[in-house]
């Protein structure tokens, strides 16, 4: 099963546009002006066009795929969720959590973690009602964050309600 995340523009495109212009200005003012230690203000202008770089391929260019991968192999006896970053025509796998890691899975009005490690695996700049997972990585408990529709958060459930670390308590309790 396959879910696309769909990217909203909205905020992030004014706010890179802002950094675009910010750090154009800052970049060429000292050539036009007399201004001491112009170098410096450029500085500061070059670091807000690598800001404004980096928001454009991570929030304008790239979208996710989350793909349940429901068969057993040699590297996994469970099911596991395969997270992809799409960015144009070409698709890499990013991350990979087998099902009988995961603890359990909620969902949240906005991302935001008091765990050893988070992952933000969501296509938007400040996304909402957002699914955090729970998992177990050795002895650490991370989380990871997905924006995707309740069909496919229900599938995520029922997965971890068979093969997820509770499974045992559930079955016992």
């Amino acid at each position: 099963m396959k879910y696309i995340a769909q990217r909203k523009l909205g905020s992030v495109r004014w706010l890179t546009l802002a950094l675009y212009v910010a750090g154009v200005v800052l970049f060429v003012l000292p050539s036009y002006t007399g201004m001491p230690y112009g170098a410096f203000v450029q500085l500061a202008g070059i670091g807000f066009l690598a800001l404004a770089i980096q928001f454009t391929i991570r929030y304008m260019l790239t979208s996710y795929t989350y793909e349940i991968y429901d068969y057993a192999s040699s590297a996994s006896l469970y099911p596991i969720l395969n997270i992809y970053r799409v960015q144009g025509q070409r698709s890499t796998l990013i991350g990979t959590v087998g099902f009988s890691e995961m603890i359990s899975i909620e969902k949240r009005e906005k991302i935001g973690d008091n765990v050893t490690k988070a992952v933000n695996y969501c296509p938007e700049f400040r996304a909402k009602d957002v699914y955090r997972i729970l998992y177990e990585d050795g002895s650490k408990e991370k989380a990871l964050y997905l924006q995707c529709d309740e069909a496919f958060a229900a599938a995520l459930t029922e997965r971890i309600a068979l093969y997820g670390k509770n499974r045992e308590t559930i079955e016992n309790g």
